[in-house]
């Protein structure tokens, strides 16, 4: 039917990771643009085009009846994505501009999309951050305030000062315990699935900030499955609702959300992994409240 559906899962394409891990996915189908306008771009367009184009996928294929052979990144582009509602959070390996790039990168486009699409908190309350993922990597008290502030509301409008070193963190970690793992439906097979070294998981500062993944009134099964899901959310100040929400296949680590390093050049955002992510927030589809 020409229409165009982007899928963006949590999920590895095998039978395990689909019939027997908790898993996630933002779904939504386009159609092509009326004009037939190339030039006609949107974010959504342009970090998809940009994000695919550095998988180096240089096949050209008949993705269009009638139509001639072209790249996948040059038909994409015969599509309208300005009824999108989410964001695209990707990362690719190298060292990124945070400043003058036309195309944001990591926990950076994070930043940036949260001071947009979201409304600063007025209250003195401190709203956990919930960060809940399948693999963990060598983190820092450091780094974690660097996150901090790319995902809080009310500190991602602070630019360019220093990270105070005595930032409170509340970050809420969701990491499976061992006993959660052996009560899978895959038993301690699906710890596999959760990679943490002992080095990473038992660091002072990372004690008080864990959270176990449980079952759920809503969920009942969800606790029954191992988590191969990532998401991300900041809870609103009445507590029963999401300030934002993004779904990813970024774990908690430098590698994939990228650090901000100082170099000879300026200051860089340097990724290790390529990743995509969406965000979501009440603004970006129409509503009053983002529900659990």
């Amino acid at each position: 039917d020409e229409t165009c559906r982007v899928i963006i899962h949590t999920a590895n394409l095998r039978p395990a990771d689909l019939r027997s891990k908790a898993q996630a996915a933002y779904l939504q189908d386009f159609s092509l643009k009326k004009n037939g306008g190339k030039d006609d771009s949107c974010d959504f367009q342009d970090s998809l085009v940009t994000y695919l184009a550095t998988y180096n996928y240089r096949k050209t294929r008949r993705w269009l009846s009638g139509q001639d052979e072209s790249l996948l990144t040059a038909m994409l582009r015969r599509y309208n994505f300005s009824t999108a509602r989410a964001i695209l959070l990707p990362s690719v390996p190298g060292y990124h501009r945070l400043d003058g790039s036309s195309q944001s990168w990591g926990h950076w486009k994070l930043r940036q999309t949260v001071a947009q699409h979201t409304t600063p908190d007025p209250s003195t309350s401190t709203r956990p951050i919930v960060c809940q993922f399948s693999s963990i990597g060598s983190l820092t008290e450091k780094y974690l305030r660097e996150l901090q502030i790319s995902m809080d509301t009310n500190l991602c409008r602070i630019r360019d000062r220093p990270i105070d070193s005595k930032l409170p963190l509340h970050l809420q970690l969701v990491y499976p315990t061992v006993a959660e793992i052996r009560n899978s439906v895959e038993g301690y097979r699906g710890g596999a699935s959760v990679p943490g070294t002992v080095k990473n998981t038992t660091k002072a500062f990372l004690r008080p900030l864990f959270r176990k993944w449980t079952p759920s009134n809503t969920l009942p099964l969800k606790g029954d499955h191992v988590p191969h899901i990532k998401t991300y959310y900041q809870a609103s100040g009445d507590n029963q609702s999401m300030d934002w929400l993004v779904v990813s296949s970024h774990n908690l680590s430098k590698a994939a959300w990228g650090e901000i390093q100082v170099t000879q050049y300026g200051r860089k955002l340097f990724i290790r992994h390529w990743e995509l992510g969406v965000f979501v927030s009440p603004s970006l589809l129409g509503v009053d409240r983002l529900v659990h």
